[in-house]
């Protein structure tokens, strides 16, 4: 038994790193993608101790293995060179106890968004929608929970009325001059053990019977290699804007320490590029995605 104590061992190291692939079949798997990063580090400790035993073949394969998993996620973080691009959308989750967005209100003047995705919208920072209204007069706020709720903003007109509020997310039709487009902002609870599975199992259907093109900005409370993310992308037709930003500021905001924040354009979109705002007395960075959209159709509607 004390012999097989160091291999059991090692395949305890491995064993969170491995769960975090599992969230398709329970939502703890993507509670633990979220340290993904992290947890592949006692990973490839443990295969490197299975070269060392003796296990060298075993080792070697797990430690490519280990590589291979992590690579794709350490490339969505390599910068992406910015282009000229004909749309930009500001996602920001402005923290429900902040009441002054006057530097916020600043930096959006001066990037010139056509798109705004607001979080926790909350009484004490509504003013905010009112402040942008003359610049952004297409706007949408919807309840959602006790820190707030979630809004959409455009500079382009609202098309046809078509607009939904849903757990979590607000979404609205505008006519821009590629074509019609879905604007969705969108507002997750944390994970298991708390409630976004059961949340996300209500909005999927609701987001997948948005008709055409949708641009997506929100606080997900989930990293973008994980299962609901993928679940989120293809209920949407989207694709993540890279690179990846860390946004939740911790440690008594002095460390971005993970990626919860995230814009989504259509699989069409060129030109895709992000960069990271300043957090704006939130706890949360805001990201700014720049991106050219292909010409569509000027129609938008529900399949449902």
């Amino acid at each position: 038994m004390k012999a097989r104590l160091p291999y059991l061992a090692i395949v305890l190291l491995m064993l969170p790193f491995l769960a975090s692939f599992l969230g398709c079949l329970h939502p703890l798997g993507d509670s633990l993608a979220v340290f993904r990063l992290w947890l592949a580090v006692p990973a490839v400790v443990a295969a490197v101790a299975m070269v060392v035993a003796g296990y060298r073949r075993t080792g070697l394969v797990a430690i490519i293995a280990i590589v291979a998993l992590v690579l794709p996620i350490l490339f969505d973080h390599l910068p992406v060179a910015a282009v000229p691009a004909d749309y930009a959308l500001y996602q920001k989750n402005l923290f429900f106890r902040s009441d002054n967005q006057a530097g916020l209100i600043t930096d959006i003047a001066g990037t010139k968004p056509d798109f705004i995705t607001f979080q926790e919208v909350s009484p004490g920072n509504i003013q905010v929608l009112d402040n942008l209204s003359h610049d952004y007069p297409s706007q949408l706020f919807c309840p959602f929970a006790a820190v707030g709720g979630t809004a959409v903003l455009s500079r382009w007109p609202l098309l046809n009325g078509q607009i939904r509020c849903g757990d979590g997310f607000a979404a609205m039709a505008v006519k821009t001059p590629a074509g019609a487009v879905w604007l969705v902002s969108l507002h997750l609870h944390w994970p298991f053990p708390k409630g976004q599975k059961q949340q996300l199992d209500r909005i999927v259907p609701e987001l997948s019977a948005l008709n055409g093109p949708v641009i997506l900005g929100g606080d997900f409370n989930m990293v973008p290699w994980s299962h609901t993310f993928r679940r989120i992308a293809n209920a949407t037709g989207t694709t993540q804007a890279l690179p990846v930003h860390y946004t939740l500021r911790l440690v008594r905001r002095k460390l971005a320490l993970l990626p919860l924040d995230h814009v989504l354009v259509p699989t069409t979109a060129t030109a895709i590029s992000v960069i990271r705002r300043p957090t704006f007395r939130s706890d949360h960075h805001g990201i700014l995605a720049r991106f050219s959209l292909q010409p569509t159709p000027i129609s938008a509607g529900s399949n449902g």
